[in-house]
Parts: structure tokens; C-alpha cells; sequence
């Protein structure tokens, strides 16, 4: 019995003592959650003053008029046209450049606006691509709003979140586009940690100079007589240019390393070559068959007897890669490396735009 009384009493007491402190753990206030007035703010944005995104016209999600467009270029270049990111990056690329014995890149100012135009686009518009939403094509948006000549061989190189021009060359140098002695000019555009690199093979103006225009645009028509005479007078008197010689050089190259006779210069030719050449940047179009007709039918059209061949090429730059394109193509490439043919012509023409036609045309025939 005095077992009983015992228990109870311990059974009472410890129910006593342990009540509170459960009761006090259950109802003890939660903790106040942090006030974020006390947590410390995220570091600002700070760019240099150059970089002041305050100071650039914002790109829309729509085609800027002329009067947008235009305020965005005088901004650009009020602002000092290339800021110390780009300069940095344009230093690195040429070091590596003149490490690998590949000529240093010229920047161009059309390039310039059009690869800062296109990293501040990406930046407004949050975007991460070649394809602009707007423009379509780099190539494309260089030529429509900067004038550059979008049919050149151009590349683009683009990053994002890098804040400077060494993290995002370590990202680029391992590629071959850096240091392909193709390209001559370049452009660099950074923005907001936004980066963009355009490379161009280039018109020199030597070769501008050298392509100089005629004077008489050949129509989408037959000529009159008075028409082609004067057009063969200004032929005679400008002469062959140094792009023409350079793609018969470099054609009978190709010729002789496959074990032909090399092929020689015929002035009737190189006239018929000359005029298809220039009828196709005037005109804009690049087919065998046009308003006269075949090529054999274009040839006796200004006095050329005898069937001929034809080979053409439009948008690249130079005698060698023209060449090197015909080279590639099957059938261009048969023209090329026909052995019954005797006589070349070659035509190279640049229109306003810098638009590059090249023609080859062929003969059994040999030249008088």
C-alpha cells in the first residue's frame, strides 16, 4: 500500500515539473523573419563612362526609321565610336594574329557601328543569336543599315557575360576564325556584357580604284548600236584589269597542276566576259541565259564567231576564292579543266553597292 502512495505521489510531481516546460516549448514566439531593409543591397551596375548605357539610343523590337537610325549613329559616334573593351580585344586579336604570321585586321567603321549595333541589340532585346529578330542575317543587317557590302565574305563571332575583352578572347581564340588570313577588316561591338565580332575579306581601295565603273550602265534590254559602240570605246580605253589577269593566271595554275595546256588571253573573249560581268551587277542577276540569250548567242552578239563556254560566280571578293569556288563545283570545274579548250576571257565588275560578278568564258578556238 505504501508502494501505491509512493508512485502516485512521483507520478503527480513529475507531471507537475514537465507540463511547463512542454507548455512553454509549444507557445514560445517564433522568431521575427528578417527584415530586408537590414539585408545590404547588390552591388550597382558601374560601368565607365563610355560604356554608360544611359548614353545609347535604345533598339526596339521593330525596324528603326532613318530618323532613329540616324540619331543612333551620331550617338555612337559622339560617344568616341569604340570604347576601351573593344580597343582591348582588337589588341589581342592582332597580337595572336602577328604571333601566327597572319596580317594584323584593319578596323572598319561600318563593321564597328554594325558589331556594337549588334551586341546593344542583343542587350535590349534579350536575345542570344546570329539571326537578328529585325534585320535577319549579320550580313544582311551590316548592308541595310550601315551601307557595308553584305555580299563580301564575312563571319560573326558572339558572346554573353563576360565583363571583359581577355575572358571573352580566351572563348574565341580557339576557333580558326581569328586568325584566318582571309580577313582583313573587322568590327567589335561590347555592350552590357554583350560582345560581338565581325570579320570581312574586304574591298581595298585599290581594288575599288582598280574595278573602276563604267560610265554606261548596260540595261535589262539589247543595246543600240550607238549604245554598244560607246560601251566598247570606254572597254578599249579603261583595258583589262589586274582581277581579270589574275584569274587567268590562277586558272591556268589549275590547269597545268591537272597536266593541261595552259590557256591564253583572248581580247574578243575578255570583252564578251567584261560586259556579262557588268550586265549582271547592273542588272542584278546571275544566270547563263539572259536578254541576249545563250552565252554562244551574247558572243555573237558583239561579234564574237564560234561557240563558247561560260563559268560565273557573284558575292566573293577576290581572284582566288573565285576560282577556288568554280573548283569546287562539278560542272565549273569541267569548264575549267576542259582539255579542248584554247582561249580564256575573264570579266570582273564591282557595282556602287560593292558587289563583286565574275565570269570566265571559254573557247576551242584560238586566239587570233
Amino acid at each position: 500500500m505504501k508502494r501505491l502512495i509512493a508512485l502516485f505521489i512521483a507520478v503527480i510531481l513529475i507531471s507537475y515539473v514537465s507540463f511547463p516546460l512542454v507548455h512553454d516549448f509549444l507557445l514560445a514566439p517564433e522568431p521575427e523573419p528578417l527584415s530586408v531593409e537590414t539585408l545590404p543591397p547588390p552591388p550597382a551596375y558601374s560601368p565607365t563612362p563610355v560604356d554608360d548605357r544611359s548614353q545609347h539610343v535604345p533598339i526596339s523590337a521593330y525596324r528603326l526609321s532613318q530618323q532613329e537610325l540616324d540619331r543612333w549613329v551620331a550617338n555612337y559616334t559622339t560617344a568616341g565610336r569604340t570604347n576601351s573593351q573593344e580597343n582591348e580585344l582588337l589588341r589581342l586579336i592582332n597580337n595572336r594574329r602577328t604571333s601566327s604570321n597572319v596580317a594584323v585586321l584593319s578596323a572598319n567603321p561600318d563593321l564597328m557601328m554594325g558589331a556594337r549595333f549588334k551586341a546593344q541589340s542583343m542587350s535590349n532585346l534579350r536575345y542570344f543569336s546570329t539571326e537578328h529578330p529585325v534585320y535577319g542575317n549579320f550580313k544582311k543587317m551590316v548592308g541595310d543599315l550601315f551601307d557595308y557590302p553584305s555580299q563580301v565574305s564575312m563571319a560573326l563571332h558572339i558572346g554573353s557575360g563576360y565583363r571583359t575583352a581577355s575572358e571573352v578572347f580566351r572563348i574565341w581564340s580557339d576557333g580558326t576564325v581569328i586568325t584566318n588570313d582571309r580577313f582583313t577588316e573587322v568590327g567589335l561591338g561590347f555592350y552590357n556584357n554583350y560582345w560581338a565580332l565581325i570579320v570581312s575579306e574586304g574591298l581595298c581601295n585599290e581594288a575599288v580604284a582598280i574595278l573602276s565603273r563604267s560610265s554606261i550602265t548596260i540595261p535589262n534590254r539589247i543595246l543600240t548600236e550607238s549604245e554598244l559602240n560607246a560601251w566598247f570605246d570606254e572597254y578599249k580605253e579603261k583595258g583589262i584589269n589586274s582581277y581579270e589577269l589574275e584569274v587567268v593566271r590562277l586558272s591556268n595554275q589549275k590547269r597545268q597542276t591537272h597536266g593541261l595546256d595552259i590557256l591564253l588571253i583572248d581580247p574578243e573573249l575578255m570583252r564578251i566576259a567584261r560586259f556579262k560581268a557588268q550586265s549582271m551587277s547592273d542588272i542584278d542577276y546571275i544566270s547563263h541565259y539572259g536578254v541576249h540569250g545563250s552565252p554562244t548567242d551574247l558572243a555573237r552578239a558583239l561579234g564574237y564567231t564560234g561557240s563558247v563556254g561560260e563559268n560565273l560566280a557573284r558575292g566573293v571578293s577576290s581572284p582566288a576564292y573565285a576560282v577556288e569556288s568554280w573548283m569546287d563545283s562539278p560542272d565549273h570545274r569541267k569548264n575549267l579543266l576542259y582539255d579542248r579548250y584554247r582561249s580564256i576571257g575573264t570579266g570582273a565588275y564591282i557595282n556602287k553597292n560593292g558587289y563583286m560578278s565574275w565570269v570566265q568564258v571559254f573557247s576551242t578556238r584560238t586566239a587570233r
